[in-house]
């Protein structure tokens, strides 16, 4: 008895599955071109925009509704690896093999600050409201506000990148 309720439970858990597919169909789709020849390393979604990264220096960003590039975001000296959009909607913000973390604004596409501190390439990050945390191959965390541009505090402890 034990077996024939759990296989019930599979059939219908499956049929479930597959009803859910076919009853929301993919509206549609588009191939996005942009980042020539070079691999995209990192992307953001927040809303109509879609942020793309790449080794070509250059970040994308792009209106998902529209399917077109709205600017290019260009500044920083080496491949960009890591990228955020705000919860607010209001930046970018970007890491580097440069090693800097640049903060961008969403409505025109403007280098809004450029941070500094970080001694190799900036490889991950992390934000809330308007404070960012950075990862570097260099063992290190920074902490920041996005809005002034100004780092908060270094947090050590990491002994290997």
């Amino acid at each position: 008895m034990y077996h024939r309720a759990q296989d019930k439970s599979r059939y219908l858990r499956a049929d479930k599955i597959e009803k859910n597919w076919h009853s929301n169909p993919i509206m549609g789709s588009a191939v996005l071109k942009g980042h020539e020849d070079h691999v995209i390393t990192c992307m953001q979604i927040h809303e109509d925009l879609l942020v793309t990264g790449s080794d070509d220096n250059t970040l994308k960003v792009w209106s998902l509704d529209k399917g077109e590039i709205k600017f290019t975001l260009v500044g920083h000296t080496g491949g960009v690896w890591t990228s955020q959009i705000s919860q607010c909607g209001r930046f970018i913000v970007s890491g580097s093999t440069d090693r800097t973390v640049k903060v961008w604004s969403t409505t025109n596409g403007r280098l809004l600050h450029t941070l500094q501190g970080h001694t190799s390439t900036v490889r991950c990050m992390a934000m809330a409201h308007t404070l960012l945390v950075t990862g570097s191959r260099d063992t290190t965390l920074r902490i920041w506000n996005v809005e002034n541009g100004r780092h908060l505090c270094t947090l050590l402890g990491h002994h290997a990148a």
